[in-house]
């Protein structure tokens, strides 16, 4: 439960950064072609879009997520991190 729903978190803002970034590529052109226009009016559109349309691509990609989470071999509680040979120090001598 808690893998999913960082997964799902995690898509979410990665998403919605991607969807800034695109609203800030399209203001950049939209002030070249007319500088005098106010941003700020284009500022709540771009919000609104940004978060609707992620929200939708969330919801309809979050049943690919749920697969990435059932690893076998896994046991509940097991550490994903690096904890392998290369990472790991040796005391003995």
């Amino acid at each position: 439960m808690l893998c999913e729903s960082n997964q799902i978190v995690f898509q979410f803002f990665q998403l919605l950064s991607l969807a800034f970034n695109f609203c800030l590529c399209h203001d950049l052109i939209m002030t070249l072609k007319n500088p005098f226009y106010p941003g700020k009016r284009r500022m709540k559109f771009y919000i609104i879009f940004s978060v609707l349309v992620v929200a939708v691509l969330t919801f309809f990609t979050r049943s690919n997520l749920d697969s990435q989470c059932k690893i076998e071999g896994m046991t509940p509680g097991h550490d994903l991190s690096p904890s392998g040979s290369l990472f790991s120090v040796s005391t003995t001598k």
